[in-house]
């Protein structure tokens, strides 16, 4: 019998692309907090911008290799789908409520589950059942 064949890509735990994730979705959720003040509305700056720096923070941080910085970066990720969910709700207009709202369920469930990956890679290793 052949031994069982490896994954064709294997990423460490200094995997980096959940950490670039989630610094290009603040730099745009902070982008759309400019433009959001540029069109009138100082909350849009306000809510953009204080969500933005924290998701470019908690991604340099991830970049860094803080294992801490995912669960921050999870919560910002939902508070920005609630906000884009209520927002949708108050006005109707699908844009840019809608995008936003799907990419922070998306890149908060990415994150769940690169956080549940590195949980398993800590872990210790038993061997199977002997048959």
């Amino acid at each position: 019998m052949a031994a069982p064949r490896r994954p064709r890509y294997h990423y460490g735990m200094n995997d980096r692309r959940p950490a670039t994730l989630v610094l290009v979705f603040g730099v745009l959720v902070l982008a759309g907090g400019v433009i959001g003040f540029l069109k009138g509305s100082a909350a849009s700056l306000a809510a953009g911008g204080s969500i933005g720096l924290g998701l470019v923070a908690c991604g340099a941080a991830m970049w860094a290799g803080r294992r801490a910085a995912i669960l921050p970066a999870i919560a910002l990720c939902f508070v920005t789908a609630i906000a884009m969910a209520q927002r949708l709700h108050a006005t109707g207009k699908l844009v840019p409520n809608l995008p936003v709202g799907v990419l922070a369920i998306a890149l908060g469930y990415v994150l769940l589950a690169e956080r549940r990956r590195r949980a398993l890679a800590r872990s210790p290793r038993t061997a199977p059942p002997a048959a």
